[in-house]
This record gives C-alpha cells, sequence and structure tokens, in this order.
C-alpha cells in the first residue's frame, strides 16, 4: 500500500456561528471547522438552526467528530493490520488454521478501510 497523502497532525474541531448575509434576520447555522496543526482547514460542517431539539440536531458534530478521529483511525488500523498479519503467521507454524482464517478474514476488511482512506485503486 502507499503512504498516506493526508494532511498530517492533530485534527481538531473549532465551532462558530455563521448567519447568511441573504438571510440576516435568520438564526445562525452552527458551522464546525475541522483543522489541522491549527493552520490547515479540512472540512467545513454546517449544522443548520432547527427549531426544535432532537436527535438530528447533534448531528453535525458527530459528522465533525468523525473527520477529526479519521488520522487516529486509520493509524489504529495500520497498527491493527500489522498485529493481525503477525497473528496470522504465528497460527499457521502452529497448525492453528482456524486462528489463521480469523486473522485472514478481519485484514480484509481492514485493508480495504485502508485502502479507501489511501485512495488506492
Amino acid at each position: 500500500m502507499e503512504q498516506t497523502q493526508h494532511t498530517p497532525g492533530q485534527w481538531a474541531i473549532e465551532r462558530a456561528e455563521y448567519r447568511s448575509p441573504w438571510k440576516p434576520e435568520s438564526s445562525p447555522d452552527i458551522v464546525l471547522y475541522v483543522d489541522a496543526n491549527d493552520t490547515d482547514r479540512i472540512a467545513q460542517v454546517i449544522e443548520p438552526y432547527r427549531q426544535e431539539v432532537d436527535a438530528g440536531a447533534h448531528e453535525a458534530e458527530a459528522n465533525a467528530r468523525l473527520i477529526a478521529a479519521a488520522p487516529e483511525m486509520l493509524k489504529a488500523l495500520i497498527h491493527a493490520d500489522t498485529a493481525l498479519r503477525e497473528s496470522k503467521k504465528q497460527h499457521k507454524l502452529t497448525g492453528d488454521l482456524g486462528h489463521a482464517t480469523i486473522c485472514a478474514n478481519a485484514r480484509i476488511s481492514i485493508y480495504s478501510a485502508i485502502s479507501a482512506a489511501r485512495g488506492d485503486k
């Protein structure tokens, strides 16, 4: 697999209010910026103003948290893939083919997620 080309560093969420210049009298939307290294803007997630507070009102914040956690999740997947590869080798050496197969199947899912994150074809 090729090396990842995403913006390195900790990604953090910054919360701000945004009022549309076309509807200044309206209630503000909440904008969640995902930034890396306090300088690079990674994403902007908008939570439209809603009259009623319900479970969906915090969906944008959950999306922003997921985006901000992506580099750490990718790193964890890469470590898990390495651990499973080594575990599979050990299980094959000891003749434990059942566990070797479990490791191989888990690696397929992990490899697919890592490839998607890296943009592999």
